[in-house]
């Protein structure tokens, strides 16, 4: 294990690949969590970032070239920025107690707690769809209009599912379109 913490910034000037790029982000956060090490993932505007702690560098290399070589087979363009430095204390989230920062990497089950802790004006979509469009893709509301958000995923049958949190209307309109 290193003392350091590092970043892994992943981006592509092709916006088509982003729920790639997305789903290998989560991949490597996973397999970061089952190693025992720190992971977390952030949306940035152009790419998402992953910050990574006490980590063994050979495994993460290994990672990295793993990506790289799927990005090759697929021909995705990906520019992949690695920074390593030493492991500080981490500057308090902005986000309340239980709240998920703005820009979290979520890709997990809709629950009832996933929806209380999300803020408000976040993107959530479904990856099961009907059709070519999502079962359900809506903009989380203020705290006094989550009991009938809730219902509404109910009865989609968004609830339990998959979905992505996203944080922008440009990925939010990527999402709930199969293909798009």
């Amino acid at each position: 294990m290193s003392p350091t913490k590092t970043d892994l910034f992943i981006c592509s000037p092709e916006p088509n690949i982003r729920q790639n790029i997305e789903g290998a982000s989560v991949s490597i956060c996973k397999e970061a969590e089952k190693r025992g090490w720190y992971a977390s993932g952030r949306w940035s505007k152009t790419g998402i970032r992953i910050r990574l702690q006490n980590h063994d560098k050979r495994a993460l290399a290994d990672m990295v070239q793993a990506l790289v070589r799927c990005a090759e087979k697929d021909c995705w363009t990906l520019t992949i920025i690695e920074k390593s430095s030493p492991l500080e204390a981490e500057q308090a989230d902005q986000a309340g107690p239980g709240q998920i920062q703005w820009g979290a990497l979520i890709h997990e089950k809709l629950t009832r707690k996933l929806l209380n802790r999300l803020p408000e004006g976040a993107f959530v979509v479904s990856n099961c769809f009907a059709g070519s469009e999502s079962i359900f893709a809506e903009r989380v509301p203020p705290m006094r209009y989550r009991a009938p958000f809730w219902h509404k995923a109910k009865h989609a049958r968004a609830v339990g599912r998959v979905c992505h949190i996203l944080w922008s209307e440009e990925d939010f309109d990527r999402y709930r379109y199969r293909g798009a």
